[in-house]
């Protein structure tokens, strides 16, 4: 059903294992700078003073610190790699093999030693220059993933996107930016010859933040606090009190199962207020003149507010702008054939589902439907079908919506000019 989905994957592109790869790559360069300091300050170098922070991350060759950069540089270049991206977007993996193979080569050929060092006898100075320029060619592919990449979507105007989406894109952008000023300062150090580890830090920072967010690292640390509530219900007395000690600023506090009092907080204000399905109202593709008693079902997206009421449907922007309807409720299963498509039945219901981003609704149908054929076959992009059981993948990418023509307002009804006589 093509309701107004606002996600810009495919689904396959957009399953757990792909969302898991995105969060290990922001993790893997989160850590980087941090264990890279702290390996080095444990495992000292002969020449190198302990627990100071070195010129450059890469200078972090030559010290204890080694196999942590070279561990993280060759598995960052194997997530990268192995990045497929979105199906059918061939620059998600052209960008990704330019990366990853930038970062095998950081990892490989090494910069110069730093002072106090002399380097390893087979390092010649070409291999600084392949450094540096693999360091800029794997910076630049980050940059290019966090304001473009990353911010591409098949619904055009920014402003149809769901809120979810905007908010990632925004941080995307920001650490997109970010990173273009840690490289230009970086590259500043050419004329000025100063250390370049924080630069080089910010921007391997701001490269993981936008990995962690376009693979939604909330969504996870969400499910982890509802698990751990869950069980912390029926834990033993001791851990409970360990468990509270620890997240009591994060977890609030279980309200009582029955509420004998007022409330003492303000009641929430009320944004916005417009007139939905009912008597009278006017959308694109018709008028409609309800009648009671009226069956309303209602379901609150991030951008679009849909409701039903009878046998009607119509959905709405949040400023009240009616973009669809009001049309029969069964114009939702044009293209499916069978009995919802042939029944205008009432009273349905429609949901909202946070956690897919997905538009349920559900009518009632009184009439018995052939069953499913056994042999399923998949249908024609943007056709609609019906989600045969046991296939996986279902409900699969969403059909257009069936648009009917549109039908121009109404002339006004003329005024009643009647003479009217009372009864005495």
């Amino acid at each position: 059903m093509g309701l107004p989905r606002g996600e810009d994957s495919d689904p396959a592109a957009e399953n757990l294992s792909q969302q898991a790869h995105r969060r290990l790559i922001g993790v893997l360069g989160f850590c980087l700078p941090i264990l890279l300091y702290i390996f080095a300050g444990l495992l000292p170098t002969a020449g190198l003073p302990s627990w100071r922070v070195l010129s450059s991350v890469s200078a972090y060759y030559y010290t204890g610190g080694v196999a942590v950069f070279i561990g993280v540089l060759f598995a960052l270049a194997l997530f990268l790699l192995t990045y497929r991206g979105y199906k059918g977007v061939i620059a998600d993996r052209v960008l990704g093999f330019v990366g990853g193979s930038a970062a095998l080569l950081v990892a490989l050929f090494p910069t110069t030693a730093p002072r106090g060092l002399v380097g390893p006898s087979w390092w010649s100075r070409w291999m600084a220059v392949l450094h540096y320029a693999s360091a800029v060619t794997l910076f630049v592919s980050f940059i290019l993933f966090a304001i473009w990449l990353f911010r591409k979507s098949n619904v055009p105007r920014r402003g149809d996107r769901p809120l979810e989406k905007r908010r990632r894109d925004d941080i995307c952008l920001a650490c997109g930016i970010v990173m273009i000023v840690s490289v230009l300062w970086a590259a500043s150090s050419v004329v000025t010859h100063a250390a370049i580890f924080w630069p080089e830090s910010i921007a391997i920072i701001a490269f993981a933040v936008s990995w962690l967010t376009k693979g939604e690292i909330h969504k996870p640390a969400i499910r982890m606090m509802r698990t751990l509530r869950q069980r912390m219900r029926g834990a033993p007395a001791p851990v409970v009190l360990g468990v509270l000690l620890t997240t009591r600023l994060v977890i609030p506090s279980s309200a009582p199962v029955e509420q004998t009092e007022q409330g003492r907080r303000p009641p929430a204000t009320l944004v916005a207020s417009f007139d939905g399905l009912g008597v009278g109202l006017q959308g694109p593709h018709g008028r409609w003149e309800g009648r009671n008693p009226s069956d309303n079902s209602l379901a609150v997206g991030p951008d679009y507010v849909v409701q039903i009421v009878n046998t009607r449907i119509a959905i709405f922007r949040k400023n009240g702008a009616i973009v669809y309807g009001p049309v029969p409720t069964n114009s939702l299963f044009k293209g499916f054939g069978g009995a919802c498509e042939a029944h205008n039945n009432g009273d349905a219901v429609v949901r909202y589902d946070q956690l897919a981003n997905r538009w349920l609704i559900v009518m009632p149908v009184f009439t018995r439907s052939p069953e499913q054929p056994g042999m399923w076959q998949a249908q024609p992009q943007g056709a609609a079908y019906v989600s045969p059981p046991g296939v996986a993948g279902q409900p699969g990418p969403a059909a257009p919506l069936f648009v009917p023509p549109t039908v121009p307002p109404a002339p006004p009804e003329p005024p009643d000019t009647a003479r009217r006589v009372r009864p005495p």
